[in-house]
């Protein structure tokens, strides 16, 4: 079975959490070995983030139930990488 290497993510997240914190936990999921977190908007104390993250077995559930845990949700797999791209 083919693993996933890499996600792009649209997440909101409540304000309340400091982004480098939010990514420091995220990047603890098994199979994770960065994240990148970029704030698009902020409205009413959500910021709507795009995420990027990159792995070698990048799991879109336990990601989810992270996300969960941070009082935030998906809202959009924006971009998918499978595999090792040839240069």
């Amino acid at each position: 079975m083919t693993k996933i290497n890499k996600l792009i993510l649209g997440v909101f997240k409540p304000q309340e959490i400091n982004s480098i914190d939010f990514v420091k936990e995220i990047s603890k999921i098994k199979g994770i070995d960065s994240v990148n977190l970029k704030i698009l908007n902020d409205f009413r104390g959500v910021e709507e983030t795009r995420m990027e993250v990159v792995g070698t077995d990048v799991d879109i559930n336990r990601i989810q139930k992270g996300l969960k845990k941070l009082k935030s949700s998906l809202s959009s797999i924006d971009g998918v990488l499978c595999g090792e791209p040839k240069l």
